[in-house]
C-alpha cells in the first residue's frame, strides 16, 4: 500500500537528504541519546502467539453472527501470555451460546485469530467521546481461571494434558480447546509434537498436531494407533491423509 510510505527528513537540516520510510502503525520515539522507545500502535493491531492480528477484522466477522448485535475484542496478559476476549452484545430475543458462535467463527477464520473465551454483555461500556471504554470491560475470570476448562478423560488424554500443562504453563488445559487458544504458537507445536514421541513412543506428522490440536481430538487418534494391530500401516494411512 503506497500511501503507508512516506518521504522524511530525519534530522533537522535543509541540507539532509529525504528518507523513504514505512508507516508501520508502532508509536516511538527518540530521545537525545539516540535511543528509540516503543509507545505501543496507533491502530488496533496487536500480536499474539508470534502472530499480528488485527481485532478490527474479527470483530467486523463476529457482527455478521445471526446472534450479535455488537463486538468489541480486547487482549489480557496472564503471566506470560496474552489472550484475546470477545465481548458481546446479543440481539435481542436471540439465545446466545458461545459454543455455536465459537464454531462458527472456526469456519471464517484462522485459528491463531479465535477468541480464547466470550463474555455478554448488555451493552459496550462507552467513554464520554462515544467509544468503547475498554478499561471497563470486565475481566475475563471465573475462579481465578481465565479459560474455561473441561478435564481429560482416560489415561491418553491425562497424559497429553500433562504435556499441554508443562509446555503452555497452565494448571488445567482444556481437552476441548486448541493449544493455540490456550497460550500456544508454532514454536511450542514442535515441542507437543516431541513430547508425543516421547510420551507415547508414536511419532506423529507435525502437521497432524497442527490440524487436530486439541487434547480431545490428538487423543483419539492416539488411541487408535495404540490399539492398531499393525501401527505402521495405520501410519501409512495418516501419511496418505485417510485419518485426519
Amino acid at each position: 500500500n503506497q500511501t503507508r510510505f512516506i518521504d522524511l527528513a530525519l534530522e533537522n537540516s535543509d541540507q539532509t537528504p529525504m528518507k523513504r520510510l514505512y508507516k508501520s502503525g508502532d508509536l516511538g520515539r527518540w530521545d537525545h541519546n539516540g535511543l528509540l522507545y516503543y509507545h505501543g500502535r496507533n491502530d488496533t493491531q496487536v500480536k499474539i502467539r508470534g502472530y499480528r492480528i488485527e481485532l478490527g477484522e474479527i470483530e467486523a466477522q463476529m457482527r455478521l453472527h445471526a446472534a450479535i448485535a455488537d463486538a468489541k475484542l480486547h487482549v489480557w496478559d496472564v503471566e506470560t501470555s496474552k489472550f484475546l476476549i470477545a465481548y458481546i452484545v446479543s440481539k435481542p430475543g436471540v439465545d446466545f451460546k458461545k459454543g455455536e458462535i465459537h464454531a462458527w467463527l472456526a469456519d471464517h477464520l484462522p485459528t491463531y485469530m479465535l477468541p480464547a473465551d466470550y463474555i455478554l454483555l448488555e451493552a459496550l461500556p462507552l467513554t464520554a467521546n462515544g467509544k468503547v471504554d475498554t478499561a471497563a470491560l470486565p475481566a475475563p475470570f471465573a475462579g481465578d481461571e481465565l479459560i474455561r476448562t473441561q478435564p481429560p478423560i482416560g489415561p491418553v488424554e491425562a497424559k497429553l494434558a500433562l504435556i499441554w500443562s508443562n509446555l503452555l504453563k497452565i494448571d488445567q488445559p482444556c481437552r476441548t480447546r486448541s493449544f493455540m487458544e490456550q497460550g500456544g504458537d508454532s514454536l511450542l507445536a514442535v515441542q507437543i509434537h516431541n513430547a508425543i514421541k516421547k510420551t507415547f513412543e508414536i511419532e506423529l506428522p507435525l502437521r497432524t498436531v497442527f490440524e487436530l490440536a486439541s487434547i480431545e481430538k490428538l487423543g483419539q487418534l492416539i488411541q487408535f494407533l495404540i490399539n492398531s494391530a499393525d501401527q505402521e500401516d495405520s501410519m501409512q494411512d495418516l501419511e496418505e491423509g485417510e485419518l485426519v
